[in-house]
């Protein structure tokens, strides 16, 4: 296993999903999980598995546009797990009523190799403040 190779695939991955939530890619968003894959959000209850992720995504980006920006503070590899310790910047638009709202958030991901590719196992965030 080459660590910088791996380290690169991963931080590919969380700044792909970071691209896919910002288009409302909800496929993408969706397969950048492994099939039993887990999110945990903030005050919210846990989704596990690509179907339940999915029904949460499409319900979200009915009511909002997201903007999110992550970036990597650290990233540890052993074997075919990995974590990452992210913090970012969430720009939000309320359809409904137009409002925007900002907030810094800070997250942990659980990262599993998936055959020959990194997914996300385990997805967990707070927010940190809002602006």
């Amino acid at each position: 296993m080459n660590l910088k190779t791996e380290r690169s695939a991963i931080e590919k991955l969380i700044f792909s999903f970071g691209d896919a939530f910002n288009s409302s890619d909800i496929s993408s968003v969706v397969s950048a999980f492994t099939p039993d894959g887990v999110l945990m959000p903030n005050n919210g209850q846990l989704v596990k598995g690509h179907e339940s992720i999915k029904a949460l995504y499409e319900s979200l980006f009915k009511i909002f546009k997201i903007n999110i920006t992550y970036t990597i503070d650290e990233i540890v590899i052993n074997g075919d797990y990995a974590f990452a310790r992210t913090y970012s910047r969430v720009d939000t638009l309320i359809h409904a009523s137009g409002e925007r709202v900002s907030l810094i958030n800070k997250e942990l991901f659980v990262i599993k190799k998936d055959n020959t590719q990194w997914k996300i196992a385990d997805y967990i965030f707070n927010n940190t403040s809002k602006n």
